[in-house]
């Protein structure tokens, strides 16, 4: 799917992270940027992906909900050649509405997190457009439905690798640790890779069996079904959960439910652009991860990985 590549490539651009503020440094005290003493025990390595291993401003859709998003749907549909009939900020929104919808519908079959899928999303959008007259119906016939998707994303969610991602991946895989990823995604995360490293997440050190994605199994985080599946791929191969870490920039969606399945947790707060700290669930309340870093780097560096 070279295509994607080509896309992402063209609309991605040059990102720096946004250091923490200040106060960050007191609301986790002692486990600011500390190497923990059970770090001697950690045999793998598992990533979040988006605000982790690549700074993005968010890759929860209900925070895209914004001009630039609407913006961005708008373009995707002018770049597969629809040309809508009139639009606005209301036209836009429907196909959050028909996302939620479908949100909705999982939620009724017995998923509290449900992944849905986007090109069925946009499905549906595009038919309600032509029912309302948006955009004509016969335009419509053989319209891509993936490049749709991925020309709205690359406008509206640009990425860029994190400061010492590749480098801190490739000191691991040095260091002897396995790694892996477990991360809410679509289906062109897998080609993201290729587009900020010019190879594959594999290519990169990352174990094929390792990697869990929630667009494949229906279901995202903070559900626990990614983390449980990871949980039993690391067992197949002997490592215990307290033998492994869980790095994620959200408290909720990465923090919390690996500690669940009892590995460690280390949050990653390098960027203010995609730190999630959730103060306000109260699933959160007293719950601490057990290191903060905020370089990628710092981790091979506690683990002793060589340069």
């Amino acid at each position: 799917m070279q295509w994607i590549v080509e896309i992402f490539r063209r609309h991605f651009r040059r990102l720096e992270p946004i250091p923490p503020p200040a106060e960050m440094l007191h609301r986790f005290g002692p486990l600011w940027n500390q190497r923990p003493a059970w770090i001697g025990q950690i045999r793998a390595v598992l990533f979040d992906l988006y605000g982790t291993l690549w700074i993005s401003s968010s890759g929860q859709l209900e925070q895209l909900r914004t001009p630039t998003h609407r913006e961005a749907i708008q373009q995707a549909i002018e770049a597969v050649g629809l040309r809508p009939s009139r639009w606005s900020e209301d036209e836009a929104d429907l196909l959050f509405r028909v996302i939620d919808s479908m949100h909705a519908q999982r939620r009724a079959e017995g998923v509290d997190h449900p992944e849905i899928s986007l090109p069925e999303a946009w499905r549906r959008a595009l038919q309600e457009w032509a029912r309302s007259g948006a955009i004509r119906e016969a335009e419509l016939e053989g319209v891509d439905l993936d490049r749709l998707v991925v020309e709205c994303e690359a406008r509206a969610n640009p990425l860029w690798p994190m400061p010492d991602a590749e480098q801190t991946l490739h000191r691991l895989r040095r260091g002897g640790y396995l790694l892996g990823a477990v991360s809410n995604a679509q289906f062109y995360t897998p080609w993201v890779f290729h587009a900020l490293f010019d190879r594959s997440a594999p290519e990169l050190g990352l174990d094929p069996e390792i990697i869990f994605y929630s667009y494949v199994y229906g279901e995202a985080k903070p559900g626990q079904k990614l983390f449980q599946l990871a949980r039993q791929a690391l067992a197949n191969r002997r490592i215990a959960p307290e033998q492994t870490i869980h790095v994620g920039n959200d408290m909720l969606h990465d923090i919390w439910p690996a500690h669940q399945q009892g590995f460690r947790t280390v949050l990653f707060a390098g960027d203010q652009r995609s730190l999630r700290l959730r103060t306000e669930d109260p699933r959160l309340d007293g719950f601490r991860p057990d290191a903060v870093i905020t370089c990628l780097g710092q981790l091979a560096d506690w683990l002793g990985c060589p340069p």
